[in-house]
């Protein structure tokens, strides 16, 4: 289901698929009680768009929110895995080297892991996110560290709606690098 039919509609309804897009930035536990909130307001195609989301993710034994919630996760994507699998099939060459070849420049992998281990644990970052990614990252550490504060923290709804306006600003800055990286102009 895409969310394009919803999205041409009034400003309530952009800022409610804002909301759903970021669910996923809330605490695991805090997910159901604000979908249920937008899933009360909503009507027609929105409503059918939320009992889907209610089924495939909100009480979902498959997949529920305490699997999917990226509450203060620096990583949120599978990125690292997809360049690791990569970087192993470049170390391994072709595909038809021999057993012993491939298991030694394995072993020459497996070295590396202590250092990499260590620059983890020392939270130092092993690759360097664009200055748009950079720069939603450290919103996003302050949105989470307001949430989280002992001393007059806002709430889970006041986060919603941060987070809303955070993706609804960032997904604005990431389309208009991937138009400008495809040559394509604002009015495409």
């Amino acid at each position: 289901m895409t969310l394009a039919p919803f999205y041409r509609k009034d400003s309530q309804t952009r800022k409610t698929c804002r909301e759903l897009l970021s669910l996923y930035l809330l605490p695991e536990d805090k997910i159901a009680k604000r979908f249920q909130q937008i899933e009360a307001a909503a009507n027609g195609l929105m409503l059918r768009f939320c009992n889907y989301i209610d089924t495939t993710y909100i009480k979902s034994t498959i997949w529920p929110p305490q699997n999917w919630s990226m509450f203060n996760q620096h990583e949120r994507t599978n990125n690292n895995v997809e360049g690791t699998h990569n970087n192993l099939k470049a170390v391994a060459g072709p595909s038809s080297i021999s057993l012993v070849t491939f298991i030694l420049k394995m072993k020459d992998e497996a070295e590396k892991i202590p250092m990499t281990a260590k620059l983890l644990s020392q939270e130092q970052a092993l690759r360097r996110l664009n200055k748009n990614a950079e720069s939603k990252q450290h919103h996003l550490t302050e949105l989470w560290a307001s949430y989280s504060r002992a001393d007059n923290p806002i709430s889970s709804k006041q986060l919603l709606e941060a987070l809303g306006n955070l993706t609804h600003k960032f997904s604005r800055a990431q389309l208009r690098e991937l138009r400008n990286a495809n040559g394509l102009d604002e009015s495409d």
